[in-house]
């Protein structure tokens, strides 16, 4: 209760939370079948549909990248590279990818390719496979 000439503080307050929607052209990298001395790409598709992250870019972070395996032995050493918006590529071992600092455009309805490459040389036959996880995030 306010009563006589009593000022009292008022707070208004709005919340906007942050909306990122992002659609992938598939979860699965298919190097498909591969010869035993070979260099091999596959990509996915990255469209960012909804981005209200206030001018800043959009975060993609990978964690637990490695090479592709067939067994704890048997491995096919692989690249990774982040090509935004039709610009250049630059590969990144799977390692380093995991610690890389994946950035895009905050734009709407714009294509960006995440990129794998694998060489291989004398490389016993096989299935190789690895499975990562990527978390799309508003860059601070």
């Amino acid at each position: 209760i306010v009563a006589g000439n009593v000022a009292t503080t008022l707070t208004a307050k709005a919340v906007v939370p942050s909306q990122l929607s992002v659609q992938l052209s598939g979860t699965t990298m298919d190097f498909g079948k591969v010869s035993a001395s070979e260099t091999q790409e596959a990509k996915i598709d990255i469209t960012i549909l909804k981005c209200n992250v206030g001018g800043n870019q959009v975060k993609m972070d990978v964690n637990g990248a490695a090479d592709l395996a067939k067994d704890s032995t048997h491995k096919i050493t692989t690249y990774y590279a982040l090509k935004k918006n039709g610009g250049a590529k630059t590969y990144s071992t799977a390692s380093a990818i995991n610690s890389a600092s994946l950035t895009m455009p905050p734009t709407v309805n714009v294509k960006h390719e995440f990129y794998g490459k694998i060489v291989t040389k004398n490389t016993p036959i096989g299935t190789y496979t690895d499975s990562f996880t990527v978390t799309f995030s508003q860059a601070v």
